[in-house]
């Protein structure tokens, strides 16, 4: 049997919280570096991760520390794992010319490089950053032997406005994490909506909490945030009293796990995001996953995934429009059933890591030919 060919991963730390990282540490490209280092499984190649720092991370040197500690950190790590190939999970914005020195590190010792655009922030921030950024991040695309693209706005940006190539690769799930499609309760009250990810202003989570309080006028209201708080949200949410017929139970960060416990035990996933670096969530991949009816806002790629068909989307962010989603889903559980049913058939067909990893073997090989 030939040997697996090696393939360097860059990108987050995992399994620890980071004092002052956005959201801990603990966001959409950490949980894609979970996904590739606790999943991918392949008989022809294999994963070396090498990890970059992150914001939060104090150095001697400051930005000018930062940037030689991931430099010489990839440097030992083509020079150390004789790996024939990279694998970069792309931030671009301020990771650009960390990302721009490691190109040139794997020129220089001639490995190819495949480079993975994640976030739904790429087009825009293209548009409005420095000629020198612009530069790089070009240079960067262009040298790629493979570029993968979370959405698929970015499929045609890259060819039409960068002359580049690029595969649709979206964000999925695990497969073994999967479990049997449940029926959401939705005759039995309360009414349990679920909240993931970093309560702040952008994410509508004080917009959600509001629309939960008003409906409780009409149905018993259960709520459950998970993630950190923002100060300023922590502060209002703590000013608010009780009132009838709602509760709130804010859990804070959970591990993982605990987190798909969660998902199990709610039966409306709603994620009325605005915030402009959202792309392909993974909090709705695996709302869809569990059953549950997913009210979230176009934001991003949401609306692709989601789909008129597969949930309910915002008109807006609003209390009203979240009122308004409710109110629809509870006045007509059979169509929000099915489209629960939708939903968990098509992310079985297109973001499962078993489609996934096979388009990344096929990567991988372009890189890596026989």
């Amino acid at each position: 049997m030939l040997s697996r060919r090696k393939v360097i991963l860059v990108g987050p730390p995992t399994g620890r919280e980071i004092s002052g990282a956005y959201g801990g540490g603990t966001g959409g490209y950490t949980r894609k570096m979970q996904l590739y280092l606790n999943h991918f499984r392949s008989d022809r190649f294999v994963q070396v991760p090498c990890f970059h720092s992150v914001r939060g991370q104090s150095f001697t040197l400051g930005l000018a520390g930062r940037f030689l500690h991931d430099l010489s950190g990839f440097a030992r790590a083509l020079f150390r794992t004789r790996a024939g190939a990279v694998h970069m999970l792309g931030q671009y914005r301020g990771a650009t010319p960390r990302e721009f020195g490691m190109t040139l590190l794997a020129l220089l010792f001639r490995r190819p490089y495949l480079y993975e655009i994640k976030a739904g922030v790429f087009i825009d921030w293209y548009g409005h950053t420095n000629p020198l950024n612009r530069f790089m991040i070009r240079f960067v695309l262009k040298k790629a032997t493979v570029v993968l693209a979370q959405g698929k706005p970015y499929i045609d940006f890259l060819a039409t406005e960068l002359g580049i190539p690029a595969v649709y690769f979206p964000n999925f799930v695990a497969a073994a994490e999967m479990i049997p499609h449940r029926r959401p309760s939705l005759d039995v009250l309360p009414v349990r909506i679920l909240f993931i990810g970093y309560a702040f202003e952008e994410k509508g989570t004080g917009e959600l909490v509001t629309a939960c309080r008003q409906m409780a006028a009409d149905y018993r209201i259960q709520l459950t945030t998970i993630g950190a708080e923002h100060p300023d949200f922590r502060t209002w949410a703590d000013q608010l009293s009780p009132i009838k017929n709602f509760t709130w139970i804010r859990t804070g960060k959970l591990p993982h796990p605990k987190v798909l416990g969660q998902l199990s035990e709610n039966d409306i996933y709603c994620y009325p995001t605005r915030h402009p670096g959202e792309g392909h969530n993974n909090t709705i991949n695996e709302a869809m996953m569990s059953g549950l009816v997913v009210v979230t806002t176009r934001q991003g790629f949401l609306a692709s995934i989601v789909g008129a068909d597969r949930g309910y989307l915002l008109a807006d962010g609003s209390s009203a429009a979240i009122i308004a989603a409710i109110h629809e889903i509870m006045n007509d559980k059979t169509e929000a059933i099915r489209r629960t049913k939708n939903a968990r058939q098509y992310l079985e067909t297109h973001f499962v890591d078993t489609i996934a990893f096979r388009k990344l073997e096929n990567a991988y090989a372009k890189m890596l030919p026989e």
